[in-house]
């Protein structure tokens, strides 16, 4: 029987290497445009971007549990945008929206220790549940001087015991996600958003 294991090796291997270039090139191929207005493609070098979104920096790269991918590095969209080039207006926003997740996931892992204080592996599998702000708030400081375009990246994320669910803030919209979205397309002449989503069960 064939045994697969992980690397322990620092190093990434010529296969790594090819098989990271096949991955890209599947993703690319498996992504979809639902809608244009003939603002895509875009020349991103040197192009000014208003980058929001809960997945700007927080971008899922698959499924939680059994559909989890381990891999070496995650490429954010936030990265792959200035890796082509582009350069990000909203870092102070993308900043503020770190802060606010990375207080939120200490709130809630200090309730889970809480609620499971008798139960140390209940509070381990309640953490898996966790899932960052959908969005905060963007006021006109955000807004300045920040181009004519916007990318809105709108991610969810499930997996083994956390299916999608046909409510408000996950299969369907929240009413927040509605009105960033509506305060963007009246500010930028350009709004680009992108649904990542791991899947759509």
């Amino acid at each position: 029987m064939a045994v697969f294991m992980a690397t322990t090796d620092s190093a990434v291997s010529e296969r790594e290497k090819r098989n990271l270039d096949f991955c890209r090139k599947i993703a690319a191929e498996g992504m979809v445009l639902l809608e244009n207005n003939g603002v895509l493609p875009m020349e991103l070098k040197g192009k000014r971007i208003a980058l929001f979104g809960n997945g700007a920096r927080h971008t899922v790269p698959g499924g939680t549990g059994s559909g989890e991918v381990n891999a070496r590095t995650i490429t954010t969209v936030e990265q792959g945008l200035e890796h082509a080039g582009a350069v990000i207006t909203t870092k102070a926003w993308l900043a503020k929206y770190e802060k606010a997740a990375s207080h939120a996931k200490a709130a809630f892992m200090e309730k889970m220790k809480a609620k499971y204080a008798d139960s140390p592996e209940m509070a381990f599998w309640a953490m898996f549940s966790y899932r960052n702000p959908l969005t905060i708030a963007i006021d006109d400081a955000d807004l300045a001087d920040t181009g004519d375009t916007a990318v809105y990246v709108l991610s969810r994320n499930s997996g083994e015991g956390s299916d999608r669910r046909n409510t408000d803030g996950d299969y369907k919209l929240h009413r927040d996600e509605v009105n960033t979205l509506s305060l963007l397309s009246r500010h930028y002449q350009h709004l680009i958003v992108v649904l990542n989503i791991d899947n759509m069960k």
